[in-house]
């Protein structure tokens, strides 16, 4: 559910989107009648915690492609991937901030 979010979100013009947006909003759905039916109120923050991970883990990875473009000095390219990795790591934050919201 999550991943199905995330990849939407990066490729808002793949050909596919509107069904990868239709799959996840079937998905979320059965997940929230199943929480209920458990009486699970803390799904939607694990779902949250679940984003910032996932977002810090992509954040993560493009470090690493950013640290090979720096080696090779490819410097646009170097300062494209760090304005990426900002924007993920300020989203993970954003999400982070809800949870704890939430639990406060």
């Amino acid at each position: 559910m999550v991943d199905i979010e995330l990849v939407s979100h990066e490729n808002e013009r793949m050909e596919y989107h509107d069904q990868l947006m239709q799959l996840g909003d079937l998905i979320r759905q059965r997940y929230q009648a199943l929480c209920q039916q458990r009486k699970d109120e803390m799904f939607h923050t694990r779902v949250e915690l679940a984003k910032a991970r996932a977002l810090l883990r992509i954040a993560k990875g493009k470090t690493k492609r950013g640290l090979r473009y720096i080696e090779t000095e490819q410097k646009p390219q170097a300062e494209g991937i760090a304005d990426q990795v900002v924007q993920h790591a300020s989203a993970a934050l954003g999400h982070l901030l809800e949870v704890v919201s939430t639990v406060s």
